[in-house]
């Protein structure tokens, strides 16, 4: 009779703890490297002051919960966070700058590519308060894992990876520069 009630209890508790655990949210860290890439630009001033994306994009992962960025951000508040950071740690934001609008024309993300595998598509296109506009766009790929809580949790960290890749690539592109000047 003890081995049937433990054998039970053994089931219950795989069936709900499981439910008791979160996915732990994504937190942007800056780069160096993107503090110097935005060196040439000292003396500029400069703010994402707004972002938007897809109204299809659907943060659920694996039927284990959706995806949390850091203190509830959605992907485009989170990319307009991460931009403003490398500008803030390199000195350049401001309020009373060049303004920037993001358009997140791509969100899209896997926690199962080849089972254990994850990616993360990002595309962006910020038009400058001066008339000009730039687009890019980046495909991060990363480790996720087997389990679904594990795969999410990946999922969910890289984004911060993913976001920074994006704005590396951004700030290191020629057409970067007219964004940031006064007028074009």
């Amino acid at each position: 009779m003890k081995t049937t009630r433990a054998v039970w209890m053994s089931v219950a508790m795989a069936v709900l703890l499981p439910g008791c655990v979160s996915i732990t949210p994504a937190t942007y860290i800056v780069s160096p490297d993107i503090r110097q890439s935005l060196k040439p630009f000292e003396g500029s001033k400069v703010k994402v002051t707004s972002a938007v994306g897809p109204g299809n994009f659907d943060p659920m992962c694996r039927a284990a919960g959706n995806l949390r960025f850091e203190n509830g951000l959605t992907v485009p508040q989170f990319v307009k966070k991460s931009f403003n950071d490398e500008f803030k740690f390199a000195g350049i934001e401001a309020e009373n700058g060049v303004q920037l609008s993001a358009t997140l024309t791509r969100i899209e993300f896997s926690s199962s590519a080849s089972l254990v595998n994850g990616y993360w598509d990002l595309g962006l296109t910020l038009a400058s308060s001066n008339g000009a506009t730039m687009s890019t766009d980046v495909h991060y790929d990363f480790q996720s894992g087997f389990n679904a809580l594990t795969a999410c949790n990946n999922t969910s960290q890289a984004l911060a990876q993913a976001a920074q890749a994006l704005v590396r690539k951004t700030v290191a592109d020629p057409r970067f520069a007219s964004l940031i000047r006064s007028k074009i």
